[in-house]
């Protein structure tokens, strides 16, 4: 029992670090998405640049939140899990992992719009968004 115990515990503070993870992730996406404005905004973006980018950003939101809900409810479980005397170790690995993969396909959707975004602009354009980019 004092094995289950330590290993619950030790469960515990992972997926604690998880959650925090989960809202720093959260936080970068606002900080991302606020400079990635400000600086297409320096490009002289035609309109119909414009609206091809503002789709690719819509989407991405849309398919971003549709993983955090994934993880909140993953999460939820996972502590409702850690609660229970009757949750194996398997059980919260497997939640662990899912919350994992959905940060995991996150990061590669931020990713896959940054070189859609990339696409659409003229060299130029690109060359001036990289020099912004590192600048800041």
């Amino acid at each position: 029992m004092k094995q289950f115990n330590i290993l619950s515990l030790n469960l515990f503070f992972k997926l604690l670090a998880n959650f925090v993870l989960v809202i720093l992730i959260n936080q970068s996406l606002v900080s991302y998405s606020r400079g990635m404005d400000e600086a297409l905004a320096q490009l002289n973006l035609s309109e119909t640049q414009k609206q091809q980018i503002e789709q690719i950003q819509n989407d991405k939101k849309i398919q971003i939140k549709s993983f955090q809900a994934d993880i909140k409810v993953t999460q939820d479980k996972l502590n409702s899990l850690l609660g229970s005397d009757l949750s194996s170790e398997q059980e919260i690995n497997n939640l662990k992992n899912q919350i994992d993969l959905n940060q995991s396909k996150i990061s590669d959707l931020k990713t896959k719009s940054w070189k859609q975004i990339r696409a659409i602009l003229t060299p130029d354009q690109e060359a001036r968004l990289r020099e912004y980019k590192f600048a800041q």
